[in-house]
């Protein structure tokens, strides 16, 4: 929490003294399970907006995420889950799936920011919102439980970026998510899509 503080009031601070430009991108994800996590949900998809911002004179830039993912439990997962809650008999179905949505503030080190081609280094810290979804469906009954967590992260990343159009380019961005909690879960991801200029 300190560090988003800090960065908020760093980057607040240089808006009011640097020449800048603003930028958004969105992508689609691809996230890979790590650690433990992996055991139990298949690979997720999701979604990121970003807003960046840009200082003319510096390779330095700031931006602000949101991103949204999604895990699906593997079989092993779901029939141990369907097997401790001794309904098999009763024909229920389970679906289990994890939730991950960071709300994340970044610092970023651009290089060739001057050039079609773009190499970036930057760090993320935030707020992961964590929920893990339990669906028991039967043909007359239905039902959902949902257990959510808040959980402080941290996101490392690379990006590339080149420039198609004026002001539009195509974005790869690979990065880490690990949150420190009672779930702390970890994951990789690859994202691609566009960014432009605002």
């Amino acid at each position: 929490m300190k560090l988003i503080i800090t960065l908020l009031f760093l980057s607040s601070s240089l808006l009011i003294n640097a020449q800048s430009q603003l930028a958004m991108s969105f992508t689609g994800n691809y996230n890979i399970g790590l650690q433990n996590f992996h055991n139990n949900f298949e690979n997720g998809l999701g979604l990121t907006a970003e807003l960046y911002y840009y200082f003319d004179d510096s390779p330095f830039a700031v931006s602000f995420s949101v991103s949204t993912s999604a895990f699906y439990a593997n079989n092993e997962y779901k029939q141990a889950y369907t097997e401790a809650q001794k309904n098999i008999l009763d024909a229920f179905n389970y679906e289990i799936t994890q939730y991950s949505v960071p709300i994340l503030v970044s610092g970023n080190y651009r290089f060739f920011r001057t050039k079609k081609f773009q190499l970036a280094f930057g760090l993320s810290a935030g707020l992961y919102s964590l929920t893990h979804k339990f669906k028991q469906t039967s043909k007359h009954f239905s039902d959902t439980r949902l257990n959510t967590k808040n959980e402080f992260g941290v996101y490392p990343h690379l990006s590339i970026m080149y420039e198609i159009f004026d002001n539009i380019g195509v974005l790869l961005k690979g990065g880490y998510n690990q949150t420190f909690g009672t779930h702390s879960i970890s994951y990789a991801d690859i994202r691609f899509g566009l960014i432009y200029k605002i």
